[in-house]
């Protein structure tokens, strides 16, 4: 709850994100320079991973939403979204 846990936590996480964008970037950079040294077509390669990154990004989408998607249809009072808005009874007193 303090501030220097909330500037660790925005930095792990930008080092993270960093570090797993630099290493796609280099997949593909690889299958590149593979082509460019062998002239042996990496295009089944390129898709194949294109796809499991897309399903892997899916997956961290759609878990991230998980909880909002169970809760659709289900009907919260305004004290449990909330919190009570009256006093330490509930009542609007």
């Amino acid at each position: 709850g303090c501030k220097g846990r909330t500037v660790w936590f925005f930095a792990h996480w930008l080092l993270g994100t960093t570090v797993c964008i630099l290493g796609v970037i280099s997949i593909y950079t690889g299958l590149g320079a593979y082509y460019d040294k062998t002239s042996k077509s990496t295009k089944l390669w390129t898709i194949a991973f294109t796809v499991e990154i897309t399903v892997i990004v899916l997956i961290y989408l759609f878990q991230d939403k998980w909880v909002h998607i169970q809760n659709q249809g289900v009907p919260v009072r305004p004290s449990e979204e909330h919190g009570s808005i009256g006093n330490e009874k509930g009542t609007d007193k």
